[in-house]
């Protein structure tokens, strides 16, 4: 396992839905009828789309692998954009 995935595997449910306390968390994984994987956006409970391919028909490794990036790209589009608005509201109150 790649160093920072352990906490990521806590943070779920068995059926790799994150686990209710975990805000960062946007994607999932469930098993399809034919025991494929989907990666989907667990509030809309749509396929999630990386350069226009839907995350559907995968293995359990690429689904796990899948989700947990983009949980941790979101993570850290979150944090830059935290900082950007930080910077903004700093420079706003500085007039």
């Amino acid at each position: 396992m790649v160093d920072g995935q352990a906490g990521a595997h806590r943070q779920q449910r068995a059926s790799g839905a994150p686990a209710p306390d975990c805000i960062d968390s946007h994607y999932g994984r469930r098993i399809e009828n034919d025991r494929s994987w989907t990666v989907y956006h667990v509030f809309t409970g749509a396929p999630a789309r990386v350069d226009g391919r839907a995350m559907t028909g995968l293995s359990r490794t690429e689904a796990t692998e899948s989700m947990l990036s983009l949980n941790r790209f979101n993570v850290q589009r979150r944090r830059e954009r935290a900082v950007y608005l930080r910077a903004r509201c700093a420079c706003v109150g500085a007039t």
